[in-house]
């Protein structure tokens, strides 16, 4: 299934190999994790592989103190099951980072494993360029680099791990919400927020506007035309 962002930069061919029946995807409740479970959904439906061989199990794990990721992704998963009438996902699994040391030993019989994680941006807009909050507190692992496998495999398990978003960024995580028609019915149930506590989140009903992740957020999905490159300013900026 090729998927091409709005200017035809970014690109992915998302594809599930037909051995591959039992599937775990984590489910963070952020807009990637989302969408990734969206267009696996999606991608059985249109391959006419809605057998009932394929199961489908996703995994939510609570960091910390902030308890929202698992209370959106609960919805979200509901939501997703009432887009497509044949529903392959079998249960949702939620646990603390500290019940079990990994998440690769959920669903042990799982043959894939699949995570929503996107690169990060590519270039910036004017508003961010100089926000070295937004520079230093990314995650360096997820840096672009064109030559990156989308497959690998699991420390623990072994079995195989797919990032089908591994060489593309937000922006092309917002269009696709844009191409499916989804930015009003499903990105508001996802949340990207990960200060703790309640103060400056309204109870978790409302994005902080300061965490790394919701400035990426607001990158991505309020766009701005004039954007700089940040290879060299990541190089710079370890």
């Amino acid at each position: 299934m090729k998927l091409v962002s709005k200017d035809g930069t970014q690109s992915i061919d998302f594809e599930i190999p037909e051995k591959y029946k039992r599937i775990l995807i984590c489910c963070s409740g952020g807009a990637d994790s989302t969408m990734a479970l969206y267009l696996l959904n999606l991608y059985f439906q249109e391959t006419k592989r809605v057998d009932t061989e394929i199961i489908i199990v996703t995994a939510t794990c609570i960091f910390g103190a902030v308890p929202a990721n698992a209370i959106y992704a609960q919805t979200i998963v509901h939501k997703i099951m009432e887009f497509f009438p044949d529903n392959l996902i079998n249960y949702h699994h939620i646990f603390y980072k500290g019940e079990i040391e990994n998440i690769e030993v959920v669903f042990k019989d799982a043959e894939l494993k699949i995570l929503g994680d996107s690169a990060n941006p590519k270039f910036l807009s004017k508003k961010y360029i100089n926000d070295l909050t937004f520079i230093s507190h990314r995650h360096e692992d997820r840096d672009y680099d064109e030559i990156k496998d989308c497959w690998d495999t699991e420390s623990i398990m072994r079995r195989q791990q797919y990032r089908p978003f591994w060489c593309v960024d937000k922006k092309f995580i917002a269009d696709m919400y844009d191409h499916f028609e989804l930015r009003e019915s499903l990105l508001p149930l996802t949340w990207s927020c990960t200060v703790e506590g309640t103060e400056h989140n309204e109870n978790y009903t409302k994005h902080c506007g300061f965490c790394w992740w919701c400035k990426e957020r607001d990158w991505a999905f309020n766009y701005e035309d004039e954007q700089y490159p940040t290879k060299e300013l990541y190089k710079n900026n370890p």
